[in-house]
């Protein structure tokens, strides 16, 4: 579950229907990509260790790792059918695997087919092409499924979530006690999500016993521990399921 709560903040499914020639028009390109920033480029070498396939590619303060091949894109959707996706990302994984068996049954080669694959298209990733909308301009992007928001959290998701876009922060005060000035160190720790993530928010703030804030505009919610005691529940529980990546060493430091 680690690594599918590490692909569930920073993975994404890719379905894309590209123009090529007038005797071959429409060729499919299906893609499961994980970016991060450069610093945690060890992290996807993990990736490509645990799946057995994929390659990892670096492009200025960015590192992705990308899997493009049908066989190795099938290993992919078996795992997360295995360890699903929690967040809302799984409504676009399951049409996403779904364009998937259309194409490795090669029922993408029928005009259902591939008008099925072509409506998933527009769902997932960027959307539909320029190419795709002026020749199909009637085509409706595929509904997506209904999201059911999980009762329980496994730990090891948490973790795996955590390992890259969380903060770990720390300075020093000066605070007065009884006439005498005292040095404290004042440590926190924040993680952000989209808001419509926030039942999944709420799930880990109660997991990790810290509170929770929704942004003033709404789009956001926050998970923060700013109190000594907040802190220390948040290490102990990273100190039981520890996070992947160089994080894991700024943790201990923290």
């Amino acid at each position: 579950m680690q690594i599918t709560g590490l692909c569930d903040r920073s993975g994404s499914f890719g379905v894309n229907v590209i123009q090529r020639s007038a005797a071959h028009p429409w060729n499919v390109r299906i893609t499961f990509e994980v970016l991060v920033p450069i610093a945690y480029i060890g992290i996807l070498h993990e990736l490509v260790e645990f799946f057995g396939v994929g390659k990892v590619y670096t492009s200025g303060l960015h590192a992705t790792y990308r899997v493009t091949r049908l066989s190795d894109l099938v290993v992919i959707m078996n795992h997360f059918k295995l360890y699903p996706l929690i967040t809302s990302k799984v409504q676009v994984f399951i049409l996403w695997a779904e364009a998937l068996e259309i194409v490795q049954s090669k029922q993408h080669l029928t005009d259902v087919g591939m008008s099925r694959v072509m409506s998933i298209s527009g769902t997932t990733g960027r959307g539909m092409n320029k190419a795709l909308i002026t020749a199909k301009p009637s085509l409706v992007t595929a509904v997506l499924p209904p999201y059911v928001v999980p009762t329980v959290i496994n730990p090891w998701w948490i973790s795996g979530f955590l390992s890259v876009y969380s903060s770990f922060t720390g300075r020093h005060t000066m605070e007065s006690w009884r006439g005498y000035m005292i040095s404290k160190w004042k440590h926190a720790f924040t993680v952000g999500f989209d808001i419509r993530n926030l039942e999944i928010a709420k799930l880990i703030s109660r997991t990790l016993n810290i509170a929770y804030y929704i942004t003033t505009d709404s789009t956001r919610v926050n998970i923060s521990a700013q109190t000594d005691d907040e802190c220390v529940r948040v290490f102990n529980f990273l100190s039981n399921h520890p996070l992947l990546g160089p994080k894991v060493e700024l943790v201990t430091a923290w």
